[in-house]
């Protein structure tokens, strides 16, 4: 059979489709309303909208602070000088093959502090030695010898507490001869020998005090019954004799060979470099030596050498350590690759291999520490700044008129604006020093840098 419809369901179906529209009325009514207000406005919002933009103003304020220009760039400590120091081979440090003397200790280390007096190394195990002296030396000095590299090894030596105070200024002599054995004691060695390991010194001294014996028995047997003119003769060559008695003991004895000195203006000095190690011939330079007033070697950015000027103020800040010092820029070079310079300066430095760069010297106001050479420190280049703290404003705030004066305009908290002309001073850092020549201008007025 089939169903029967059920009574009253098209009722339900109409009041369904009923509520359905009403709600969807209300929908369209709502949205309506809300696209109405946002369209619709009223008459003082029209009024509003075509009124005149008020221009706004950015303002900046008045300082008071030291105006200049400033570089920031990265340095190395290090000696007025280096010193690279290579021991001369002797007869004595070489095989009869012409082999080269070995490294047979090392007692500074790359990085170590040198003291006057110190042994840097030993070679065929003879010291290599540091002396206190302005003059390089360039010679063995000997007995007998005379001139100011012999001054000034005995000065060094009076200096470690080897004094010579019986020679005649200038003069290797017999007391000099005293204070080099007596230093070479404290070191653990015993004083070279003018006759070198042979023992020539020795024979030749031995015949001459043999030869002076046999001319004063000569002169005592003429005196015992011979001529007159045998005795004279006799006497003439014992004369003879002991002149050269003499001075051979002057021109022989204890020396101070090249190979085992090197003189530095000023200690302590560093080892910055090593170049051998123990049983390795010996290859030059065996010792690299920072020494002298210690000064602070920069690289400039080539594109800032125009900039910087010898007497350039610099602060000189060493982050690791804490250390802040000044100084004055003494030296400006002319660009170099940074191809020349070692790796590891570049490194240190912060400037890949290759890059082109501007060295700087930097000499300290006081004396630096001698545990700074070596240090990297970043270096403060000031230039053209004011002696002190002056009124200043944004560059963007000076403006020029027709006739060529120059003034800011100043901005009062109610909106107002006056003009008030300027004399420009120094400038740095995008910052002009100011001197009101008319109106006031006070630290912490705003002025006008841009609309």
């Amino acid at each position: 059979m089939a169903d029967e419809p059920v009574p009253g369901g098209s009722v339900l179906r109409r009041r369904r489709r009923v509520l359905l529209l009403a709600v969807g009325g209300l929908l369209l009514l709502t949205v309506g309303g809300v696209l109405g207000a946002a369209f619709v406005k009223s008459p003082a919002q029209v009024a509003a909208e075509q009124a005149p933009v008020t221009p706004s103003v950015l303002t900046a304020p008045v300082t008071r602070q030291v105006v200049g220009a400033t570089v920031v760039l990265r340095g190395t400590v290090a000696g007025a000088q280096d010193v690279e120091v290579t021991p001369a081979p002797s007869a004595t440090g070489e095989s009869a093959a012409g082999a080269k003397p070995v490294v047979t200790a090392v007692r500074k280390q790359a990085g170590e502090l040198v003291g006057a007096g110190n042994v840097l190394a030993e070679v065929a195990g003879r010291p290599l030695v540091a002396l206190h002296g302005a003059e390089p030396a360039y010679r063995d000095l000997r007995p007998g010898d005379t001139g100011k590299d012999v001054t000034q090894l005995r000065q060094a030596l009076r200096e470690l507490g080897f004094p010579s105070a019986g020679d005649a200024e200038g003069v290797f002599g017999a007391a000099t001869k005293k204070a080099v054995t007596a230093y070479y004691r404290s070191l653990g060695f015993s004083a070279p020998s003018t006759g070198g390991a042979t023992g020539q010194d020795e024979t030749a001294l031995q015949a001459a005090e043999d030869a002076v014996t046999q001319a004063e028995r000569r002169v005592r047997d003429a005196k015992a019954g011979g001529p007159p003119t045998a005795v004279a003769d006799a006497e003439a060559d014992l004369a003879t004799a002991r002149d050269r008695l003499t001075g051979l003991r002057a021109r022989t004895g204890p020396m101070v060979p090249l190979a085992e000195i090197v003189f530095l203006p000023s200690f302590p000095a560093r080892v910055t470099k090593f170049g051998g190690k123990v049983g390795a011939p010996v290859e030059a330079p065996l010792v690299t030596l920072s020494s002298g007033q210690l000064e602070v070697a920069g690289r400039l950015d080539p594109a800032d050498r125009t900039l910087v000027r010898p007497g350039a103020a610099a602060d000189i800040d060493a982050e690791v350590t804490g250390f802040h010092g000044t100084g004055k820029v003494t030296e400006v070079g002319q660009p170099q690759e940074g191809a020349k310079a070692g790796a590891q300066q570049n490194q240190t430095q912060g400037q890949a291999s290759g890059q082109s760069f501007v060295p700087v010297t930097i000499t300290p106001d006081k004396p630096l520490d001698a545990g700074l050479i070596g240090q990297d420190v970043r270096l403060t280049l000031k230039f053209a700044q004011t002696a002190g703290p002056v009124l200043a404003v944004p560059s963007a705030a000076i403006t020029s008129s027709a006739d060529g004066r120059t003034h800011v305009v100043v901005a009062a908290p109610d909106g107002t604006q006056r003009t008030v002309e300027v004399r420009a001073g120094k400038s740095g850092a995008g910052l002009v020093e100011v001197e009101p020549v008319t109106g006031g201008l006070a630290e912490g007025d705003r002025v006008v840098v841009g609309r």
